[in-house]
């Protein structure tokens, strides 16, 4: 086999598989949520020895949901664009600031003072909209939806402490 067929091969089969993994990738995009929520459920039930947890009264709950909630995130955020490219992007330390920086709710207004929201758009910094499989806004909501169906969990905690 020469050369040139040889490339036109690898770059068939290249291309082929990254549709494979783009297709993969987009599909499980829209199963984020039940993913994250999942993630999350496993951490909060369970310590840090994979045992299942029994609330005691002894525990920081807050700090155990944050702690479970963290993963959750971070999966929002590796889920959000195709990265098979070397390209950097902001998506996670965006998600980050604009949803748990309690000090940086997104739009608050002071009189005067009007805060950004860097999840009213559609589209990521440094991303193109074809690499983009779940978009700011609908982060933002996944995020709403995904703390208050978690948030259930997190009061019958509180509740088995009392």
């Amino acid at each position: 086999m020469d050369e040139q067929t040889e490339d036109k091969m690898l770059t068939s089969l290249e291309d082929y598989a990254r549709g494979v993994v783009e297709a993969k990738s987009r599909e499980e995009a829209g199963r984020v949520l039940f993913r994250m929520k999942d993630r999350f459920s496993t951490l909060f039930s369970h310590d840090s020895d994979s045992m299942p947890r029994v609330w005691t009264g002894n525990e920081d709950i807050r700090a155990i949901t944050k702690t479970a909630r963290s993963p959750s995130l971070k999966l929002l955020s590796v889920m959000a664009a195709i990265r098979l490219d070397d390209n950097v992007d902001n998506i996670e330390n965006t998600l980050c600031s604009a949803l748990v920086d309690t000090k940086n709710d997104a739009a608050v207004t002071d009189s005067s003072i009007t805060t950004f929201d860097p999840l009213a758009s559609s589209t990521w910094e440094q991303v193109p909209p074809a690499k983009t499989l779940i978009t700011p806004v609908q982060c933002k909501s996944f995020w709403r939806q995904f703390r208050a169906e978690t948030e259930y969990s997190v009061s019958q905690a509180i509740s088995a402490q009392a």
